[in-house]
């Protein structure tokens, strides 16, 4: 067992003991960097969550332009989906009726007018792929979006390229608490996180080598994001493989999110 010394970010939800058998599947010379990488994850566990979900429906709140009781509450995906968990403490945090919350195939049983507005809600928006493909094939053609007030797309955390890339495609009005920009991306040209070009480069192989083996596609994430990004009770495929992923026996960090988040975070 490593017995290296590394930040540990997960808020008391993942021991040390835990970090120490999963830095051991890495090389002795690989783990300095891989420690590096771990001290720059971003983790949001259940308080930070609910933190996150009451701002997110004080910032909609106030941005509502119909009555309260005309606005309703829909998960992007289904049941099985990390949408769902974060409209179940949506609901329970802020104390909202439950009648309000319902599924995409419920919208046309609902009066849907220009008094009426929808919030869709989902965890994380990345390349803003899902969010996009959400749009024209479940909302643009199935439903008559424009006769309601406004459409809202709240999530928990955004990347700033992702988001712009939403409100470009759709007729979603983004609401994001955290929002991140490319410099909280570890291989993007204007990283805070590595910028040392060779070790840049470095952190690169190593992770480029075990992503093939995880996630061939996309060794560094979907999109090639590579994101240090991980919720407690999933991940987004677009954080690097190494952390999520159970392929060839190996150990994950964080939970998979494969059965929560589809591939197009």
């Amino acid at each position: 067992m490593s017995n290296t010394e590394f930040f540990n970010p997960f808020e008391g939800d993942i021991g040390d003991y835990e970090i120490k058998r999963w830095l051991d599947q890495f090389e002795k010379t690989e783990q300095p960097l891989i420690i590096k990488l771990l001290e720059e994850f971003k983790y949001y566990s259940l308080k930070k969550v609910n933190i996150f979900l009451k701002k997110l429906w004080t910032m909609i709140f106030k941005d509502l332009k119909t009555p309260i009781d005309n606005v309703w509450f829909v998960p992007v995906g289904c049941v099985a989906k990390s949408s769902s968990a974060i409209s179940y403490f949506f609901k329970k945090v802020n104390d909202l009726d439950i009648d309000k919350f319902i599924s995409i195939n419920e919208i046309n049983s609902i009066k849907i007018d220009s008094e009426a507005t929808i919030v869709f809600l989902d965890d994380y928006i990345g390349s803003g792929n899902q969010a996009s493909m959400f749009w024209s094939s479940k909302i643009k053609e199935k439903y008559i979006y424009k006769s309601c007030n406004s459409l809202f797309y709240g999530v928990l955390v955004g990347l700033n390229e992702g988001i712009q890339k939403v409100e470009t495609n759709t007729n979603f009005k983004v609401k994001a608490i955290d929002i991140l920009n490319e410099g909280d991306l570890p291989f993007s040209e204007k990283s805070k996180i590595f910028n040392n070009g060779k070790e840049k480069e470095e952190i690169k192989k190593i992770i480029k080598k075990y992503g093939e083996k995880f996630f061939p596609k996309y060794p560094f994430g979907y999109n090639s994001l590579g994101t240090l990004i991980g919720f407690f009770y999933s991940t987004p495929n677009s954080t690097f493989p190494i952390f999520w992923s159970t392929e060839n026996a190996w150990k994950p960090l964080l939970p998979p999110g494969e059965s929560l988040n589809d591939a197009y975070a």
